[in-house]
């Protein structure tokens, strides 16, 4: 926008500058307002879609199962609102859309995650996995023992030894 505005009630004495610079400034601040309307519910929307997407590739559970809690890797990934979870022994209901938080973790808001444990089952067992070896498609979900210690993996990729499961929290989480 020019540093002093035309006058706006006559707009035939504007330049194509003028008529250009309020178009962009008008355009800009409809898209400012609109993302500030949004962004909430796109970001729930994106993290339900990929929560469902990553459900649909993991076994189903039995009636009154919840899934495990597990360290996301961002915003992409992130719990949507009313997603359920097991976690340290109870049971927790996603408040806040894109939830990336641990439940009942020190420091996080109690607000982002209540605990709706209703003689929740006990937790998934951590089955035997396989050893980790490098060369190996992995996807979310998947085991693999590395020195002594189970590994669930967090996200596909192919293993690999500078990739090893206790330096890689992005990959791996101790299951």
């Amino acid at each position: 926008m020019p540093a002093t505005l035309p006058d706006l009630t006559d707009t035939e004495t504007w330049t194509d500058d003028d008529l250009d610079a309020l178009r962009v400034a008008v355009l800009t601040e409809q898209e400012r307002r609109y993302v500030l309307a949004t962004a909430e519910a796109r970001a729930e929307q994106t993290a339900r879609q990929y929560r469902d997407a990553v459900e649909a590739a993991l076994p189903p559970l039995a009636e009154g199962e919840h899934r495990a809690w597990f360290q996301l890797t961002g915003g992409h990934d992130a719990y949507p609102r009313g997603a359920v979870v097991a976690h340290g022994g109870k049971v927790w209901e996603s408040e806040h859309p894109a939830n990336v938080w641990e439940p009942g973790g020190i420091g996080v808001d109690d607000r982002l995650w209540v605990d709706v444990t209703e003689d929740a089952p006990d937790p998934e067992p951590v089955p035997d996995a396989p050893e980790f070896k490098a060369g190996e498609q992995v996807k979310p979900g998947d085991f693999r023992t590395y020195n002594g210690t189970i590994y669930r993996c967090l996200q596909a990729h192919t293993t690999a030894d500078h990739w090893a499961p206790d330096v890689a929290p992005s990959l791996w989480t101790v299951a």
